[in-house]
């Protein structure tokens, strides 16, 4: 086997240039915003967080158009394709792009199942209006197996060159910052492993046509790997329903999500056997292909009891919407390859990119049937106590609302404050919920210190008390009265703002106080204390459990005196924690956030 001339490697590397030239593009706008956003970690715009998410959604989106306008007679049509694709992902990068708060729950939402709608329209936009099995079968296996080389070849060269700078950097004391490896990873990963993934898409499709020659490696990974593990999964989950009927009892809810999985590995497995099914070499996988889809059946039915059981006591979520889709889509698919005799794979695709489009906009979308639910669930509970009449806004209740209900009240306030289904409810206040949530926006830096002032807003308009919810359950957020503190003994300050201590959100979890001295600070989620770290040796602590359960105690307490809002570190670096402001949440009193200085001597 001869290997590629250089003349052969930069003819193909032109020809993908020519071939996909607004994919490209974007892979090197996003290449070049993730380094931008390596370097300068610290100050880092909106625009540049939105535009990356927006080339995460645009890659796939144009290399579909690019696929479907390959294969196209007419110009007009090609230029169609192309202008409605940029024009999609302007409207993504306009109203859908999350910002650098990572506060939008529905908008990862929507990258999410967007993400995974533009990566089935790569799969199915060269075949759309084309019946051609083979070609479609053979075309998607190509692309497996490119993605399979890309991340390989992506993964050693990442390592070759990574290892070949740790080297220069010891023999040569070269003092390279750290920096550079995550810039070389986005480097390989946006430019390389993505020009290397095109460079191998099928563009022969006449080839295509052709007899399928199963590679040998993915007939043994597929015959001895994916469809025993399959099989196996099968067996558990049809001794876990034989249980459930045998002690009569309703199934634990994560088990949806188990079946889900299953059922998309095994329909991967289906997938990949497909040039298999009828061959008389390969009787077991031919009977796998066969009563696969018969098999889940009973599977899905346990799927939807789990599902039900929560959705009748807590409503309709996103997460449950997606599951009782992804059932229904499945039990879909299941009867059509049970029963149907023309058995086209292009339908799994297909069927399951439009519910994925569909699921993002309009009254039957996740966001509308969500909100709508969990308001149909609060205004249960208020004409439980009377205090909402049609055409009418929320009253003061006759009664005392019971402990649990107002529990309820206020998980479901926050839920809708946290997604955004402010409009759904404003209908049952006299004052406008919309309008309250931008002056909270407006009082307040962090929208998550906005939305908790927001949801105890929205609970006093519904005659909720906050001391009367003795749920385990706090969420609570502390402010210091005044900015104004004593520094005299501190020779250097530094400021925390927007620390999220136990999350690699923002990229926040360990923190870089002086980057010249190796100094850093993390957190130890298990024992409540901030761990100080010079050269990665731990230098100083500040214990946060007193404080923390002091917050606790003191329950509604908004705004506190600096001095108690003050800590000093333990070890022989000296540190004076002055809190500005701090977030605890859960049962178990988690910090979920901090502004504070801190002082060094």
């Amino acid at each position: 086997m001869r290997l590629p001339s250089f003349k052969t490697v930069t003819q193909s590397a032109t020809n993908t240039l020519f071939r996909f030239p607004i994919p490209l593009v974007i892979a090197f706008v996003g290449t070049a915003l993730a380094i931008h956003m390596v370097e300068y970690e610290n100050d880092i715009a909106d625009w540049t967080v939105r535009l990356l998410f927006t080339c995460f959604i645009g890659l796939p989106c144009m290399l579909g158009c690019s696929l479907f306008a390959e294969r196209s007679s007419g110009k007009l049509q090609k230029l169609g394709i192309t202008v409605i694709g940029l024009l999609l992902v302007f409207v993504y990068w306009l109203w859908y792009a999350p910002d650098k708060n990572f506060d939008e729950e529905k908008l990862f939402i929507v990258f999410s199942v967007l993400n995974i709608c533009m990566h089935l329209w790569v799969a199915v936009a060269a075949y759309i209006g084309r019946r051609e099995r083979v070609g479609f079968w053979r075309f998607n296996e190509e692309l497996f197996i490119r993605i399979i080389l890309s991340v390989l070849f992506s993964g050693v060269l990442f390592a070759g060159l990574a290892i070949a700078i740790v080297s220069m950097d010891e023999l040569f004391k070269l003092d390279i910052n750290s920096k550079v490896y995550a810039k070389l990873y986005f480097l390989i990963i946006g430019v390389f492993n993505t020009w290397f993934f095109l460079a191998g898409v099928p563009k022969n499709y006449e080839e295509l046509r052709n007899e399928i020659v199963f590679p040998k490696w993915l007939k043994v990974f597929t015959q001895y790997i994916l469809i025993p593990l399959t099989i196996l999964y099968l067996l558990i989950l049809y001794a876990y329903g034989f249980k459930i009927v045998i002690e009569w009892s309703l199934p634990k809810g994560w088990v949806s999500m188990l079946v889900m999985c299953y059922s998309l590995v095994g329909v991967l497995a289906t997938l990949l056997v497909y040039p298999l099914r009828d061959s008389t070499d390969n009787a077991w996988v031919k009977l796998f292909a066969r009563f696969f889809f018969i098999a889940i059946m009973p599977l899905v039915i346990l799927l939807f009891v789990a599902i039900g059981a929560r959705v009748s006591e807590y409503g309709i979520t996103e997460p449950r919407y997606y599951l009782l889709m992804l059932g229904s889509w499945l039990a879909f698919i299941a009867i059509y390859f049970t029963v149907s005799k023309q058995k086209s794979i292009k339908l799994i695709p297909v069927s399951l990119l439009i519910l994925g489009l569909l699921s993002l906009a309009g009254p039957w979308s996740a966001f509308s049937v969500s909100g709508n639910s969990q308001k149909n669930r609060l205004k249960e509970i208020f004409v439980k106590y009377e205090m909402l009449e049609t055409g009418k806004t929320i009253k003061a209740s006759k009664e005392k609302v019971k402990e649990e209900d107002a529990v309820e009240i206020e998980e479901i306030i926050n839920y809708m404050v946290h997604n955004g289904y402010l409009r759904e409810i404003d209908d049952m206040f006299e004052q406008n919920i919309p309008a309250l949530a931008e002056s909270m926006y407006k009082k307040y830096d962090s929208r998550w210190n906005a939305r908790a002032e927001l949801k105890d807003s929205i609970l006093s308009l519904a005659y909720i008390d906050n001391k009367a919810i003795k749920s385990n359950y706090v969420y609570l957020n502390v402010f210091a009265e005044t900015s104004m503190y004593d520094v005299s003994g501190y020779a250097k300050a530094y400021s925390v703002e927007n620390w999220y201590p136990r999350s690699n959100r923002s990229g926040n979890q360990k923190q870089v106080i002086d980057e010249e001295a190796n100094l850093s600070m993390q957190y130890d989620d298990d024992n409540k204390t901030i761990l100080f770290l010079k050269d990665e040796e731990q230098v100083a602590k500040i214990k946060m459990t007193d404080l923390v359960e002091k917050l606790v105690k003191k329950g509604d307490a908004k705004k506190l005196p600096v001095d108690e809002l003050t800590l000093t570190s333990e070890g022989k670096l000296k540190v004076k924690m002055v809190i500005h402001n701090i977030n605890i949440s859960g049962q178990e009193h988690n910090i979920d956030q901090i502004d504070a200085d801190l002082l060094f001597q």
